[in-house]
């Protein structure tokens, strides 16, 4: 379960509760007091046991960091519990900027290699129960993942903890783009599904 963020010392439980929180601090020209966990995580992978195993993509939107699109279930990353749609923030004390500048660093440094990642996705487990997976998607705007348009009760995407408005990052172990491509993927898949979510 990720930690929650504050506002004024009160839980954020979703958009619109944020938003009412915002409105009401403004209108009693109250300062606005914005408290989130540090979402930062710090990996050492040892080149001598293995294959760091990890493939990503520039993230062209925002800037910052690249976002891992690929996973070698076998390497070393995945095994320290790295995943699909996780933001790489540094190699070794360089920032990532490029897929080949992240991949040329992660494959000059020997034999540790110290990764600063994003630590704000989960990956969930979708289990069919009929012929769909209980919810719809659409395109984020984002360089990467989908929206989650809607959810069908008591399917197999509200029993994993989906909700509306999340962004799903990855399904199985390649990053989605656009909403109709990801909505084939999930037709081809089951009936166990891993899908990524940005938490």
């Amino acid at each position: 379960m990720p930690t929650p963020s504050f506002l004024n010392r009160q839980v954020l439980q979703g958009h619109r509760s944020t938003v009412e929180l915002i409105n009401a601090s403004y209108k009693k020209g109250l300062k606005t007091l914005l408290t989130v966990p540090d979402s930062r995580r710090i990996l050492e992978l040892d080149k001598r046991k293995g294959r760091v195993g990890i493939s990503c993509t520039n993230l062209v939107a925002s800037g910052e960091g690249v976002i891992i699109c690929r996973l070698d279930e076998s390497g070393l990353a995945r095994k320290q519990g790295l995943l699909v749609g996780t933001m790489l923030l540094s190699i070794n004390g360089v920032l990532c900027e490029t897929h080949q500048q992240t991949i040329e660093l992660i494959d000059s440094i020997s034999p540790v290699v110290r990764i600063i990642s994003r630590d704000n996705v989960e990956e969930l487990e979708l289990k069919q129960d009929d012929a769909t997976w209980g919810l719809t998607l659409r395109d984020s705007g984002g360089c990467v993942g989908v929206l989650v348009a809607s959810i069908y009760k008591g399917g197999a995407a509200a029993q994993a903890g989906l909700q509306v408005q999340d962004v799903i990052l990855a399904i199985g172990n390649e990053v989605v783009r656009d909403a109709s491509k990801a909505t084939e993927m999930l037709k081809s898949n089951g009936p166990i599904l891993r899908v990524t979510r940005r938490c």
